[in-house]
């Protein structure tokens, strides 16, 4: 089913008010495209799922949570192509109706033409959330509880020097249990991200890349992370977590 049609247009807002896992897109969605996407209920307020953001950020969590394979751009027209989608639950279709429903908008379109189709499913899901978050330019480091978080993507102008975080084993040495400090660099985060070669596709170069453009790492529900953050670099570390399980 078609949920809407953005002709020649700049901006577009439309609802979701029918079960649906997700969108797909038709070929001329643009590059540089911005979404939001908020739960509207008749009994309380709206609630934020996609905060606006790049809609390139939510194809780079696709890919890093293993949902998409393959991004194809269009390099000369800037667009995307061959369907890409934008999920708003990796497990399952949500039961959206009159009463409770998604409002979508879609901004910086730059005078686009595509249309947007409903993803169903036959296995109901539970809503994939993501939120903004940052370490101020003055925090060298920060622990957070991310017990409910899947994976960090670090969407802005740079990423951490390292992540830190203690793992017990449930192994008793000596009557006690043992607990490991697990360390992740900056290095390793890169080489996570390299480890996603030949995502990408320029159906006008014929060439293949690398689909993610932002650096991003799994973390498995973990109740204290610590984030690590280069304060001379004089600016903040703004990055994004996502709850998709």
């Amino acid at each position: 089913m078609k949920l809407a049609s953005v002709n020649a247009a700049d901006s577009i807002v439309f609802e979701v008010d029918i079960p649906s896992q997700g969108m797909i897109f038709s070929d001329g969605l643009p590059l540089d495209a911005r979404i939001k996407v908020d739960l509207v209920t008749t009994s309380a307020n709206d609630v934020n799922r996609i905060p606006e953001m790049d809609i390139s950020d939510l194809f780079d969590i696709n890919i890093y949570i293993g949902v998409d394979k393959l991004r194809t751009i269009h390099s000369t027209n800037s667009e995307y192509q061959n369907s890409p989608l934008v999920l708003f639950s990796t497990s399952g279709v949500l039961l959206f109706d009159d009463d409770v429903k998604y409002k979508v908008s879609l901004s910086n379109l730059n005078g686009a033409t595509f249309d947007i189709f409903n993803l169903d499913s036959s296995k109901l899901g539970v809503p994939m959330v993501v939120k903004k978050a940052e370490l101020k330019l003055t925090q060298a480091e920060r622990t957070e509880n991310y017990g409910n978080i899947d994976l960090l993507l670090f969407n802005g102008v740079h990423s951490p020097t390292k992540l830190t975080y203690l793992v017990n084993d449930n192994v008793l040495i000596d009557g006690k249990r043992r607990v490991r400090k697990i360390e992740i660099s900056a290095k390793q985060i890169e080489a996570y991200h390299e480890s996603f070669e030949l995502t990408g596709f320029d159906s006008d170069t014929g060439e293949y890349s690398n689909g993610i453009t932002k650096l991003g790492f799994p973390i498995d529900q973990l109740d204290a992370i610590t984030l690590h953050h280069d304060t001379a670099l004089n600016e903040d570390m703004s990055y994004l977590t996502v709850d998709y399980r």
